[in-house]
């Protein structure tokens, strides 16, 4: 029996595989999961096998089932069927098909790669089947059929970092999905492997940029900030933690972030306050903070009550309700919260009445040209009324000119951060000295010009 004939013959066993009563349901796509397969993709990656999901889907087959008689439509599922079997020959060998499942309007393959079977080729290669898939459907049912069939298609690795195979299937179906439906980009699935190797080899970096007291010169604390790997699509925090929310792997990212504050405040011996941010996606999960317990114990020289935990505007808070009892439990152990962006919009102003923060935030974009803006002045006031009446304190960020500060100064604002004072870097022992004791005189300098 020739190779194709070999391939045939398996996608024939796979496609038909008898359905059990227990069946395991994901989605997205809406197909069953039967066992044999899931077995067979269990097993190959206990044998330490990557894996991959394949998914192409028939676009228009709703309208199809309202203008076609059952037996119609029938025998058309047959004729996918057989050419996805008659097509995959010319793409794959028999050892990369672990298997294949249809439901209604979707094909999914289940491959097991290598190092010459990566994302990319994949990719290239579902793109080409697809077409190939088109051209045979086309010759059969040019004559009979109204419309030219179309398929949109789309793949991603099984996660080897989720342990329960079930779980993992769900997660690389939704993401071939979404890459299919172009919900998420083609490169996705591959940025997603970087970005869970850039975790598991903790290749990011942590900065430190100091918070001023403006009445003394001193460093009231450090907000660390993170950088990814430089030249790569990671290297700026926004979209480090944009990919890292796309993939699930926001909690993890942020923790790695934690940890890698921690042990640069126990490498530098930091008594000042620190600030580090983090999402109200990762907060709202009750293991994140069972996980930060078990990173802490790892430095027993930082406490919770010296981490105020910046909570970013970056994604909507939906159930203050629930945030607020986990954020009690996070109180009970001493640490402090501050609500990020404040002044940038109404989502800001509504996380501050809900939330009752230690300190707040004020965003960058109401610090910039205050001087110049009286209306930002007004607002500035507004806000300083309302922490002074909900008994939090108020840091101004983003402050970048003298004569910014100097309206901060004449409003009694107590802290401030921004490049005008220092620029995020690396803690530098002799160096940050020298540097702080500069930043201090020309506070006071700027304070005493500013009065005069």
């Amino acid at each position: 029996m020739t190779l194709v004939q070999n391939i045939k013959q398996h996608l024939k066993t796979v496609f038909s595989l008898p359905l059990p009563d227990r069946m395991l349901k994901y989605f997205p796509p809406s197909f069953t999961l039967r066992d044999p397969v899931l077995s067979l993709v269990d097993q190959s990656r206990r044998n330490g096998n990557k894996c991959a999901v394949l998914l192409l889907k028939l676009e228009g087959a709703l309208p199809m089932t309202e203008t076609y008689p059952a037996d119609c439509l029938r025998r058309l599922e047959q004729s996918i069927r057989s050419a996805i079997v008659a097509v995959l020959p010319q793409f794959f060998r028999e050892s990369d098909i672990i298997g294949a499942k249809h439901d209604h309007d979707e094909y999914v393959l289940f491959l097991s790669t290598n190092e010459l079977l990566d994302y990319d080729v994949i990719h290239k290669m579902s793109q080409q089947l697809r077409l190939e898939l088109e051209r045979r459907l086309a010759a059969v049912y040019e004559a009979t059929w109204s419309a030219p069939f179309r398929f949109v298609v789309g793949c991603s690795f099984i996660s080897p970092d989720i342990a329960d195979t079930t779980t993992a299937i769900r997660s690389a179906a939704q993401y071939a999905a979404s890459v299919a439906h172009r919900r998420l980009p083609p490169d996705f699935c591959s940025a997603h492997l970087r970005l869970l190797d850039l975790i598991r080899e903790e290749d990011i970096r942590v900065l430190a940029q100091p918070i001023m007291n403006l009445e003394t010169g001193e460093v009231s604390g450090w907000e660390f900030l993170t950088r990814g790997p430089q030249n790569t699509p990671f290297h700026f925090p926004d979209e480090l933690f944009e990919y890292a929310y796309q993939a699930d792997l926001l909690a993890k990212l942020e923790m790695l972030v934690f940890k890698k504050a921690f042990r640069e405040m126990e490498r530098r011996g930091l008594k000042e306050t620190v600030f580090l941010n983090v999402t109200a996606v990762s907060l709202a999960q009750r293991s994140f903070l069972e996980v930060l317990r078990q990173t802490m114990e790892q430095f027993p020289q930082t406490e919770p009550g010296q981490v105020v935990l910046e909570i970013t505007e970056r994604h909507r808070i939906d159930n203050y309700a629930h945030l607020s009892d986990i954020l009690r439990e996070y109180r009970s152990l001493g640490f402090r919260f501050a609500v990020d962006d404040a002044g940038s919009g109404f989502a800001s102003l509504h996380s501050i009445s809900e939330i009752g923060p230690d300190m707040v935030k004020i965003d960058r974009s109401l610090i910039r040209d205050i001087d110049r803006i009286t209306s930002k002045q007004v607002m500035l006031r507004t806000i300083l009324f309302m922490a002074e009446h909900i008994n939090c304190q108020v840091i101004a960020e983003g402050v970048e000119r003298p004569e910014e500060a100097n309206v901060l100064f004449e409003h009694r604002v107590r802290m401030g951060q921004g490049f005008y004072f220092a620029k995020p870097a690396p803690l530098l022992y002799e160096e940050e000295r020298y540097q702080l004791q500069k930043l201090k005189e020309k506070i006071i300098a700027q304070r005493q010009l500013g009065s005069a």
